[in-house]
C-alpha cells in the first residue's frame, strides 16, 4: 500500500499533489480518497469543493484506477469543532459529506463510511482514538487500518507492486 497522505491536505492541495504524480510514470490501480476536513475550516463555496473533488477524481482515474473509494469526511471531536484553529465545524463537515455523497453518485464512485465509522460516535471522533480531539492516536489509526485493509480485501486488488494509494487526509 502506498500512502501519498499527508497531513493539513485539503482539495485544492491534492489537486496539486496528484498533478505532480501524473507527471510521473505512476500507475495506480485502485485509489481511496479520504478527503474533507481541512476543507471544512476554509471559506471553500459548495460548488467549488465538489469542482475541486471532480477533478480529483479525474486525475485519479488518468492514473490509471479502475477502482476509486471515497472516505467520508472526518470528524473531530465535538469540542475540537468548537475550536475554529482546530478543526472544522460539524455542521460543516455534515455538509461536505453530503456533498462528496453528491459527487459520488454522479461520478459512480462508491462512499465507504462504513470503514471509518468505527471511530465515531454520532457526528463526533471518539475521544478515546484520538490525541487532540483531531488525529488520531495509535488506537485510532490501528482501527482506520483495519478498515482500510478490508476495503482493498474487498476490493481484491491486495497486490504488493502497484497497490493501492491512500490519498488525502494524512490522520
Amino acid at each position: 500500500m502506498v500512502n501519498y497522505a499527508k497531513g493539513g491536505l485539503a482539495t485544492a492541495s491534492l489537486i496539486q499533489q496528484l498533478q505532480g504524480l501524473a507527471a510521473q510514470p505512476v500507475r495506480c490501480p485502485t485509489a481511496i480518497i479520504a478527503i474533507g476536513t481541512n476543507d471544512a475550516m476554509l471559506p471553500l463555496s459548495d460548488q467549488q469543493f465538489q469542482a475541486n473533488l471532480a477533478q480529483i477524481l479525474a486525475l485519479v482515474r488518468g492514473l490509471g484506477a479502475e477502482h476509486i473509494h471515497l472516505l467520508p469526511a472526518f470528524y473531530s471531536t465535538v469540542a475540537a469543532s468548537q475550536r475554529p484553529s482546530m478543526a472544522g465545524p460539524i455542521w460543516r463537515i455534515d455538509q461536505l459529506n453530503g456533498l462528496i455523497q453528491a459527487v459520488a453518485v454522479q461520478e459512480q464512485v462508491p462512499v465507504q463510511a462504513a470503514v471509518v465509522q468505527p471511530l465515531f460516535e454520532a457526528a463526533a471522533l471518539r475521544s478515546d482514538y484520538t490525541v487532540d480531539g483531531v488525529h488520531l492516536n495509535e488506537a485510532g489509526k490501528a482501527v482506520y487500518r483495519k478498515g482500510l485493509l478490508g476495503l482493498v480485501q474487498q476490493t481484491g486488488d491486495g497486490r504488493s507492486a502497484g497497490a493501492p494509494a491512500v490519498a488525502g487526509q494524512g490522520n
